[in-house]
């Protein structure tokens, strides 16, 4: 599974609420499954994206696209990296499901916005 955001700092909170609409109108366009997360990453909240490994091409248009810093990669066992567009992969742990105030302790979460459940890579 591959997490995203097209959300960046320089941008003004309407911008980034229409490139994330627009991602979702172009993944639903190419009939792409997607799960909606609240992120935050860098203490930073964002809204996010998951999609199957297996669109892993359209991610990385999307990643170019909006000029994104990194991609969260999870593996079949839930281990958790971020791969950076400059090639650098960094380990994060397993991905793992934590009450919203033990993951709030941390600089990067995402919680489901259909199931309201929380998540950490540690």
């Amino acid at each position: 599974m591959i997490i995203f955001s097209v959300f960046n700092s320089y941008n003004d909170d309407a911008t980034n609420l229409k490139q994330h609409k627009d991602v979702k109108k172009y993944l639903t366009s190419k009939r792409i499954p997607f799960i909606e997360y609240q992120g935050c990453y860098k203490n930073i909240k964002e809204l996010s994206i998951m999609i199957n490994d297996s669109n892993r091409e359209q991610v990385e248009f999307l990643f170019d696209l909006y000029n994104q810093e990194s991609i969260l990669h999870l593996d079949f066992d839930w281990n958790a990296k971020l791969l950076y567009n400059d090639g650098r992969v960094e380990p994060l742990g397993v991905w793992q499901r934590v009450p919203k105030h033990v993951a709030e302790q941390h600089d990067a979460y995402s919680i489901d916005l259909d199931t309201n459940e929380t998540f950490i890579a540690a």
